[in-house]
């Protein structure tokens, strides 16, 4: 019953955190999700890879926040559906989650590509994070972000 107990509360965490603390994170596979979902819906002229190769072209690590507690609660009713996305009734369930926002974040990609795509690569994340965003809500335009900073760091061997 214990590890029980553990375990729901471990799930009524409502954000990724750092190692145990209270920093809230944008985990990594948040950003593949971002990146995939770019790649499907951008023009050819920015894709840096198809949708099936993208995680293997870039990968990232967890992206830091600096945050360690909730900017607000989004409050929404919503049509209740079963697991198949059949909708269940007609009428709306409230919906609550905490957000965070207008934080800095950094994180790392990793690129297979050469020097020559670096400037292809930044255009692509630019059109991601106005497009598509990170995290929950995205059709709603949450979660979008622009890139202040992009720096290529060559990797020791």
């Amino acid at each position: 019953m214990d590890d029980y107990t553990a375990l729901e509360a471990q799930a009524d965490v409502p954000f990724y955190t750092v190692d145990g603390t209270a920093e809230i994170m944008i985990p990594a596979h948040h950003v593949h999700g971002c990146l995939a979902n770019a790649s499907d819906l951008c023009s050819a002229s920015i894709r840096i890879a198809r949708t099936e190769q993208i995680r293997t072209v870039v990968t990232s690590s967890d992206w830091r926040t600096g945050k360690t507690e909730p900017d607000g609660t989004w409050e929404r009713f919503v049509v209740v559906k079963s697991g198949s996305g059949q909708s269940l009734s007609n009428q709306r369930a409230l919906r609550t989650n905490p957000y965070i926002a207008g934080f800095d974040t950094t994180g790392e990609l990793h690129f297979i590509g050469d020097k020559e795509q670096l400037p292809k690569l930044r255009e692509f994340l630019a059109w991601a994070g106005r497009e598509i965003g990170l995290g929950a809500a995205r059709k709603l335009g949450w979660g979008r972000f622009e890139i202040k900073s992009f720096e290529a760091v060559k990797e020791s061997a």
